[in-house]
C-alpha cells in the first residue's frame, strides 16, 4: 500500500482501540465497512485492509477478511487473508450466505430455473419478442449452408447481419437442431 504513510494518522484517530480481544470499531465513515479516502484523491480504501497493512504487510490482492464478523472493525487479531474463495467458505461455515439467513429464497444457478425447468422456459417462437419461428431457423440456416451471405439472409428475415450470423452458428436459437 503505497500511500499508507498518509493515513497511519488518520486510522488512529478515528479507531476506537479498546482490547485485544474485542472489535476496534472505525468511526470514519457511516458505511458498514470503514473507508479512507487517499490524500487528495477520490480513490478509498478500506479501513480493515489499512489495519492490516500497518500490523503485518501489504495484503495485495488477497481479501482480509474478519473472524469477528464486524465489517466495521478493524482490530488486527480479528483479520486474516484469503482468496476470494476462502472469504465465500467464512461465510457459508458461518451461516451467513442469504440462503441460510432466510430458508425462503431458493438458490440460483444449475439447481434452478430453466436448467431445472427447461419446458417451463420461453424459448425461440414462444418469446413474445420473436423476430423468427423454428421454420424460418432452419431455412435461414439451410440458406446459409448452400452460401448465401448474413447480408442477404438479414434482409430476407428482417434481422440484423450480425444476428444472423449467431443463428447459423448455434449461439442464438441453439435449442433448434442445426442439420
Amino acid at each position: 500500500m503505497a500511500v499508507l504513510g498518509s493515513l497511519v494518522p488518520r486510522f488512529w484517530k478515528k479507531t476506537d482501540k479498546r482490547s485485544i480481544a474485542e472489535c476496534w470499531p472505525f468511526d470514519g465513515t457511516l458505511s458498514e465497512y470503514g473507508s479512507m479516502f487517499y490524500k487528495k484523491s477520490t480513490s478509498k480504501v478500506r479501513a480493515h485492509r489499512v489495519s492490516y497493512a500497518i500490523h503485518f504487510s501489504d495484503p495485495g490482492e488477497l481479501f482480509v477478511c474478519h473472524r469477528c464478523d464486524n465489517p466495521g472493525c478493524v482490530n488486527p487479531a480479528h483479520l486474516f487473508l484469503g482468496t476470494n474463495l476462502d472469504n465465500m467458505r467464512d461465510c457459508a461455515n458461518k451461516g451467513r450466505t442469504v440462503f441460510q439467513q432466510d430458508p425462503t429464497k431458493k438458490p440460483f444457478g444449475v439447481r434452478n430455473g430453466r436448467h431445472t425447468f427447461p419446458d417451463k422456459t420461453a424459448r425461440g417462437s414462444r418469446v413474445n419478442t420473436a423476430k423468427l419461428t423454428e421454420s424460418q431457423v432452419i431455412e435461414l440456416r439451410r440458406l446459409s449452408a448452400s452460401g448465401m451471405s448474413s447480408y442477404l439472409l438479414a434482409d430476407r428475415f428482417g434481422i440484423t447481419p450480425s444476428t444472423a450470423r449467431k443463428i447459423v452458428r448455434g449461439i442464438y436459437w441453439r435449442h433448434v437442431a442445426c442439420h
